[in-house]
């Protein structure tokens, strides 16, 4: 695919589904044979050279592109150097289908900015992506309370995983970390519900029962110095 050509993409699970921009927004569904909205021009990032990067702009309205420039998948307008609009089709062992993987390695981080949990990118001065791991006196356990305000400390007391005041004794703000085998993260595992880890799985910040929390990346977390990003 060395010149720009168009297609759809199509799921394979559901076949009828494409993606397309009919109703304003990125969107997945059916669509009608003459759509434009469905149709993408994929791009060679570097045209003539051995790259396997593509951009994959729009037919209808060819000033938007597929990115995830703000952590989730949008349709818009991008900057030139944007690795969050760069694709790579890799091809599925013996089958007509790719996957769709982006270039841009996401980095992101746990903070409580806007009031509440949350995992995203964060400025270099955020003291609210700042945690201080405090080991409970004769335990293997940890409290994990915020810089910015340090009476906030993820907990689930209330059922769901939160960031706020917790009491001495409340298990559910002492948290196991795990080492994860030949790797630099760690996993966070609650000592009142030990079957549950703290994970992004669904894109925020949860903590439930996961038969892949020994593998999923998104129940992953490595610890960065303050004035070093995690690359």
């Amino acid at each position: 695919m060395a010149e720009a050509a168009v297609t759809r993409f199509a799921n394979r699970w559901k076949p009828d589904d494409h993606l397309h921009i009919e109703s304003g927004s990125l969107a997945v569904g059916p669509v009608q044979p003459g759509w434009l909205s469905a149709q993408w021009v994929v791009e060679p990032v570097e045209p003539g050279s051995t790259s396997v990067y593509f951009r994959f702009k729009n037919l209808w309205q060819p000033g938007r592109f597929l990115h995830v420039e703000s952590g989730t998948p949008e349709a818009g307008a991008i900057e030139p150097g944007w690795l969050s609009a760069q694709w790579c089709l890799e091809p599925v062992a013996e089958a007509a289908f790719v996957r769709i993987r982006n270039r841009w390695p996401l980095v992101r981080y746990a903070h409580i900015e806007s009031g509440e949990i949350d995992v995203g990118r964060v400025g270099p001065g955020w003291l609210s992506a700042q945690w201080l791991v405090q080991k409970i006196s004769g335990t293997s356990f940890v409290r994990l309370s915020n810089r910015w305000k340090a009476e906030q400390c993820l907990n689930i007391e209330g059922g769901r995983l939160a960031a706020g005041p917790v009491g001495s004794g409340w298990l559910s703000a002492q948290w196991s970390v795990e080492t994860v085998a030949g790797s630099a993260y760690v996993r966070l595992r609650n000592r009142w519900k030990p079957d549950q880890y703290i994970h992004i799985e669904g894109g925020r910040p949860r903590l439930e029962r996961s038969r892949r929390a020994g593998s999923a990346p998104s129940g992953c977390w490595r610890r960065c110095p303050e004035r070093r990003s995690c690359g």
